[in-house]
């Protein structure tokens, strides 16, 4: 059943006639005339009394009352009856009018939209004299209210036991009620509204959990102020952790702002067999400007130990984006007096940066460095804990608008967190020429077009690509040796060297044969080499390294052809046409 408004005249002469129809049907007949004359009377002096019901029509009703005929002192504090726009209701069940009291109650899940403010709740009653309204869910037998109000003010949304509020001032009251506001949930015994952005909480909570309802770890404070979009402020405030009170403050405030704004962050509460209760990412963030910003949080445990976090990150829009992040832990595992007591100091820094110097040339750089056991020793996640190897690189890459040609320059690291061993490419310098036709003619004078393959000459098909690289590769490995102090002991190599290759690829067809031969040249540049003799004296080979620039140089070709055949056999039996085979 939906409704705008208070019920127009005809609305109402409709339900007499159906009321007076249905009483005529009824077994006490003999008062059906006495009470029809007192519904037309009552109907008649509400249509003629002196202050009117103003009505647009039975959907939309403005409510305004209409100034009173009789007169009135100018000092009369007489309010006006009324409100200034459109009210549109509806409610599953029933709604039930009062003319004598202008009350109206709302049955099954009723829904109310005033302005911006929409309410939904199992029962709703409203005085239309004093514009005020209370909303509450319906109980039943097991003494549990189902449907319990929500309130929606702007994009606020409150829900509770109970909910009453005043249109024309716009305060109201929430009994048990919560709210959530930017990243926090709020909530209390009781939650008065008493301007446009100002809150009182009596017996208020507020978790960065999911929920109110069984949150880890929460602030209660006996007093709150809410100020939406500026700050909450507890007098005092106690920090409770599995419902067990921690420590307490005599007030704090919270920054509610929205945006990127300076301000505490809140803290996370688990728990680990290793360290025990902790508090996580607890610490404060700078919104240093509209390009940067910092974040430090701590992380706390109750069997010993902390870890420090801090991560700066940057950005211009379409220009360059990167973050400085580090990690430092001290960690305490068991008890000092145990004999399995280990002390660990771990550290892990990670570097950013992605910029656009132009369309054609660009920087990227993702570096990582660590201690092996930074994972083990802070981390709860299952990925971390088995992961093997980190990687880190940077390139630099430049292209040719027009060219076939290509610049990369870049530097990799690859480090084995369980033995420490190490894989450095510093750096490496790739310069790539893509396939091209020098032998085909171009109209323009800029470059090769595509033609058809019956047009072309033979040599006209042939493509030549280039691919050079410069490598300096360090490696570090474990030997299997250890040094008297136990520590592991490694051995460092360093070597480098060039590469060369030209491919040449030719794509003729012959008839129905499309033939694709090939031919490619490698060509190696090493600073030294390794010779290799017999030693007729020892009867072994001997090695001897001789420090001068070598080259080696191979060809690889080949030839290809491939066609197809296809055949159709007709059958047309059994709603089959026929089959078409194809041979490769």
């Amino acid at each position: 059943m939906v409704c705008s408004g208070f019920p127009s005249v005809s609305s109402l002469l409709k339900a007499m006639r159906r009321t007076v129809g249905a009483i005529h049907e009824s077994p006490q007949r003999a008062n059906v005339t006495s009470l029809t004359r007192f519904l037309v009377s009552t109907l008649l002096s509400v249509v003629l009394a002196p202050v009117a019901l103003h009505s647009q029509d039975t959907t939309a009703v403005r409510f305004r009352s209409v100034p009173d005929t009789l007169a009135v002192a100018k000092t009369d504090t007489t309010a006006p009856a009324g409100l200034d726009t459109v009210v549109i209701y509806s409610a599953r069940d029933s709604i039930v009018y009062s003319l004598s009291t202008r009350t109206m109650t709302l049955h099954g899940e009723s829904d109310l939209k005033y302005r911006k403010q929409e309410l939904k709740a199992a029962e709703v009653a409203i005085n239309w004299d004093t514009a005020t309204l209370r909303a509450e869910g319906a109980a039943d037998s097991s003494r549990r209210a189902p449907g319990e109000p929500v309130f929606n003010d702007a994009g606020e949304v409150y829900s509770g036991r109970v909910i009453t509020y005043n249109f024309r001032t716009q305060k109201g009251r929430v009994v048990y009620g919560k709210t959530q506001i930017d990243q926090g949930y709020y909530g209390g015994e009781e939650i008065k509204k008493i301007g446009k952005d100002v809150l009182y909480v009596a017996g208020g909570k507020f978790t960065t959990c999911d929920s109110l309802d069984n949150p880890d770890y929460y602030f209660y404070s006996p007093k709150m102020k809410i100020t939406t979009g500026d700050k909450v402020v507890a007098e005092p405030i106690y920090l409770y952790i599995a419902d067990v009170p921690v420590f307490a403050l005599p007030f704090g405030v919270f920054p509610s702002k929205g945006g990127r704004r300076s301000g505490f962050i809140a803290p996370a509460y688990g728990e680990d067999f290793r360290g025990g209760r902790f508090l996580n990412h607890f610490g404060y963030y700078f919104a240093l400007s509209d390009y940067m910003d910092l974040a430090t949080t701590v992380d706390w445990y109750t069997k010993g130990g902390w870890v420090l976090h801090g991560n700066y990150r940057y950005r211009l829009r379409y220009f360059f984006d990167g973050s400085l992040s580090a990690s430092f832990t001290n960690r305490h595992f068991g008890e000092s007096i145990d004999p399995s007591y280990s002390k660990q100091r771990e550290y892990n820094i990670n570097i950013q940066h992605h910029q656009e110097f132009s369309p054609t040339l660009r920087a990227d750089a993702n570096f990582t460095f660590l201690t092996g056991s930074y994972y083990q020793a802070t981390s709860t996640n299952l990925n971390d804990l088995l992961r093997q190897n980190v990687v880190s690189n940077a390139t630099i890459y430049k292209s040719w608008e027009g060219t076939n040609n290509s610049l990369g320059i870049n530097i990799y690291r690859d480090q084995n967190l369980q033995s420490g061993e190490l894989n450095q490419q510093l750096p490496s310098i790739t310069f790539s020429h893509t396939q091209s036709f020098p032998f085909r003619p171009s109209p323009n004078g800029r470059g090769a077009e595509l033609s058809p393959t019956e047009s072309q000459a033979w040599y006209e098909l042939i493509g030549i690509g280039y691919t050079g690289r410069f490598l300096n590769q360090i490696t570090k490995t474990l030997l299997t040796t250890i040094d008297t102090s136990g520590s592991k002991r490694y051995r460092t190599d360093s070597r480098y060297g060039a590469q060369h290759l030209v491919s040449i690829n030719f794509t003729p067809k012959l008839g129905h044969f499309n033939v694709t031969p090939f031919l490619s040249y490698t060509e190696l540049w090493y600073p030294g080499r390794v010779e290799k003799r017999f030693d007729p004296a020892s009867g072994t080979v001997v090695e001897d390294k001789v420090n001068r620039f070598s080259m080696v140089r191979y060809f690889n070709g080949g030839l290809s052809a491939s066609t197809k055949f296809y055949g159709i056999m007709q059958v047309e039996k059994f709603g089959i046409s026929g089959f078409r085979h194809t041979v490769t």
